[in-house]
């Protein structure tokens, strides 16, 4: 990933999918990211965690905008947690 302000950019992969993903990061370290994918998109919401570490909860939705019942819990460590 890419930080360029409060812009994040970059690539996606998990959750049987692969995609690039755009984003926001706000002065609370509070993150929105939408991954592209096919018709539809995936939606991760999150904070940034001390250290680097980001967590949170996401959801996919159709070409509509639409909520398809698919969510849970995400996490991605920093680089420099390994």
């Amino acid at each position: 990933m890419r930080q360029d302000g409060k812009s994040i950019s970059g690539n996606f992969q998990g959750l049987g999918m692969v995609g690039s993903l755009t984003g926001t990061v706000n002065s609370s370290g509070r993150v929105h990211f939408i991954v592209k994918h096919g018709a539809g998109s995936l939606i991760l919401d999150g904070e940034i965690r001390i250290g680097g570490d980001i967590e949170g909860t996401f959801y996919a939705v159709d070409q509509h905008g639409q909520n398809i019942a698919e969510y849970g819990l995400w996490s991605a460590r920093s680089a420099s947690s390994w």
